[in-house]
């Protein structure tokens, strides 16, 4: 957690207004000195929203098969497009274009590739900041959850 907490402030508009550009990206270093020194617990659930929706994109590079992939659906659902490795319960929880994006797990390049592309192409950036709300609304609402689970209680039967 504490990984991708530091990288999802780095990337937040507190360090890096919006985009990594020029002067900007030469600030990351510093941006993540700052960090270290400031993050010392997790946050909570009100300062979440704010945290999330604050960030330029979301990193979750974990090589590990996670069950469920709920930090990106959670930065998704505030407008943040997520950047996550292929592995676990991330498959098959997004969509790739639909407000996030894949790249192999260890693949430093290909994830390099993918958060520069992301965070330089303005109107990349702006398609995915809205297809991430779109699809969390589409697939994770609490009326669609709601749907799902009477769907599958329909058919089953008490013992």
């Amino acid at each position: 957690i504490l990984f991708w907490l530091v990288f999802t402030m780095i990337l937040s508009s507190h360090f890096l207004p919006c985009r990594v550009r020029g002067a900007q990206a030469e600030s990351l270093p510093a941006a993540l000195d700052a960090m270290a020194k400031k993050l010392m617990a997790e946050i909570g659930d009100s300062e979440k929203e704010g945290f999330l929706g604050g960030a330029a994109a979301l990193l979750m590079p974990i090589g590990w098969p996670e069950p469920f992939g709920l930090v990106v659906i959670e930065a998704m659902a505030c407008g943040t497009p997520s950047v996550v490795s292929r592995v676990g319960g991330n498959i098959g929880a997004i969509e790739e274009g639909r407000g996030a994006c894949y790249f192999e797990a260890g693949n430093a390049p290909q994830l390099a590739s993918r958060i520069v592309s992301l965070l330089t192409d303005d109107a990349l950036l702006d398609r995915n900041v809205a297809e991430a709300r779109k699809f969390v609304q589409e697939h994770y609402s609490w009326e669609r959850s709601i749907a799902k689970y009477l769907t599958l209680l329909d058919g089953a039967t008490c013992r």
